[in-house]
């Protein structure tokens, strides 16, 4: 196929380096035309992952608002920065949720059941956070556009070394700093609200994830510290009633999730 030149708009005949109407020099071949994307290549670029295809009985793969998505470096997060829209954070979580609402309610009250056990020893109460990743598991993978099955919610136990420790390491401090003065154990509570995201989404170890999520809720606090509210808030009134927590639950999962791809970005790569 022949080439066209960007400065005179005249035919080119294939492999010439310079245009024979204008003499202007011509792009290489495969050159992409001015305004259109290519993705970068080589060692360092991340591997185009496609969904894999709905298998029978899953629920259907959940189409995020936005196409495309991306992992955002951390070094870009904090030099740049970020802004959190309340409004829209909340309504991709209640859209998430309501994608398959009979599964987060479901495993709302399993997990639950399973947690209330968990109570009777001190080893059991560990286990709490990969119990409970999972209701960050699946909406991450509804946001990458795979589909997903009941058993995903326990897909925490894939990583349950990382968070175990980051459940233990997380919550001595927090209590720590309740038991200190109070404020300090609020603000390394916020502090950590990406934590287990990026543990999950970026394989971090539990310290660098804490470390990293401390950095970039510091770059805006207060809108992070605004969400985290609203979300409480969500929670109170479903703990009002028994029943309600079993949706609010996943519910504030789900719009954590929807924060914390609005920050991160999401990777393909896990």
């Amino acid at each position: 196929m022949a080439e066209v030149c960007d400065t005179c708009g005249a035919a080119a005949s294939d492999g010439a380096a310079f245009c024979q109407s204008c003499g202007s020099p011509l792009p290489p071949p495969g050159t992409p035309p001015p305004g259109v994307y290519q993705p970068p290549s080589g060692a360092g670029a991340l591997p185009v992952v496609y969904p894999p295809a709905t298998t029978w009985g899953a629920p259907a793969p959940y189409v995020p608002a936005q196409a495309g998505y991306g992992p955002r470096p951390i070094e870009h997060i904090l030099a740049y920065g970020y802004r959190l829209d309340i409004g829209a954070i909340l309504s991709e979580g209640w859209r998430l949720f309501t994608a398959d609402i009979g599964g987060f309610i479901g495993f709302t009250l399993v997990g639950g059941v399973i947690a209330v056990l968990l109570t009777l020893t001190i080893v059991g109460m560990l286990l709490y956070m990969p119990l409970f990743a999972g209701l960050w598991i699946v909406p991450l993978m509804m946001l990458k556009g795979r589909p997903h099955g009941f058993n995903d919610f326990f897909g925490g136990f894939k990583q349950l070394g990382e968070l175990l420790l980051l459940g233990l390491v997380m919550g001595l401090l927090i209590l720590l700093g309740t038991i200190a003065f109070i404020l300090p154990g609020i603000y390394l509570g916020i502090a950590w609200t990406w934590a287990v995201g990026l543990v999950l989404d970026r394989r971090m170890g539990f310290w660098d994830a804490m470390s990293a999520s401390l950095k970039v809720v510091n770059k805006n606090f207060w809108e992070t510290l605004l969400l985290v509210l609203v979300i409480a808030v969500i929670n109170g009134i479903g703990s009002v009633v028994v029943v309600g927590s079993l949706v609010t639950i996943p519910l504030s999962f789900c719009m954590l999730v929807a924060g914390y791809k609005a920050v991160f970005g999401l990777d393909p790569r896990t």
